[in-house]
């Protein structure tokens, strides 16, 4: 076989052949390679096919391998690890820092409740929110003690999230924690000039 200027140049020819030769032992040979002069890899090990029927321990296959530990090794700078799992085979992972907020030493996440305020004074009808919401609180503060009803509406009128009622204790009033949601808005009516704060969102 006559090698082209290229190959002699570079030694160790490789061929291309569209039907590979057949060796015996103890043959020499050139690699080979395709068409576009990429050599050619058989790559080695088992494969299986995707669904067919696997048994533990028994069916041949390429594995991602992972390791279990009862006491994972420490790793140092560039050094390449097998994949840590547990006893039932599961991949461990964990975050590699605290989020914002946790607190690992009592296991819990630590959140607050924030929400949005109205404050009314006068007798009027006050449409504090419009469309679906969340409730919180409603506070009676101060100023004149009158009827007072919560709708879950845009205007005063429809349903009702309280019904009229008349704040009789001393002020300020307890808190009335509601905690509940609103599907078309939120809107007060106050018929006297009762000081109001209303915990929303």
């Amino acid at each position: 076989m006559a090698n082209s200027p290229s190959q002699s140049k570079y030694g160790n020819p490789a061929n291309y052949n569209v039907t590979p030769a057949t060796r015996t032992d103890g043959d020499a040979s050139a690699l080979e390679v395709d068409v576009n002069g990429n050599l050619k890899v058989t790559g080695g090990g088992a494969s299986s096919a995707d669904q067919s029927a696997f048994t533990a321990g028994t069916t041949p296959g390429t594995i991602s391998q992972g390791v279990y530990q009862v006491t994972p090794t420490t790793l140092t700078n560039n050094q390449a690890a097998a994949i840590g799992v547990d006893a039932n085979r599961n991949v461990k992972v964990t975050l590699a820092t605290e989020i914002a907020g946790e607190d690992l030493t009592n296991n819990v996440l630590k959140v607050e409740q924030r929400f949005s305020y109205a404050a009314i004074s006068t007798a009027t009808t006050t449409t504090i929110k419009s469309g679906a919401g969340f409730i919180h609180t409603l506070n009676i503060v101060g100023g004149t003690l009158g009827a007072i009803t919560v709708y879950d509406n845009t205007a005063g009128s429809g349903t009702t999230i309280i019904p009229t009622f008349t704040p009789t204790a001393t002020l300020p009033c307890p808190s009335i924690v509601l905690d509940q949601t609103f599907a078309t808005g939120l809107t007060i009516v106050t018929a006297a000039a009762t000081i109001i704060n209303v915990g929303y969102r």
